[in-house]
């Protein structure tokens, strides 16, 4: 879903240079049904992106920390940690 979404952005060659340095700390994880659901409640309550949503509910889910600058985040702070890049180093 990532790379899905970093592709409208990037070339294919682009996202692998960002993610080849990470790779080794990189988990993979599965998304369900409910989650999908549930992304896609969420996003039409707040009024936010479903793809943001999800995000944030495989945060929550996969006990992780959310780093993102991207505003639509700052609406799902309840469901997930979320932090700025510079905030974590």
């Amino acid at each position: 879903m990532l790379i899905k979404e970093l592709e409208t952005f990037y070339s294919l060659e682009q996202i692998n240079g960002l993610i080849k340095p990470f790779e080794k700390n990189l988990i993979k994880v599965n998304i369900s049904k409910q989650q999908m659901q549930e992304a896609k409640d969420i996003a039409k309550k707040r009024n936010l992106p479903k793809g943001d949503a999800l995000h944030a509910i495989i945060a929550r889910d996969s006990e992780a920390i959310l780093v993102s600058r991207d505003k639509h985040f700052q609406k799902l702070k309840d469901f997930c940690i979320v932090v700025k890049p510079e905030e974590i180093i």
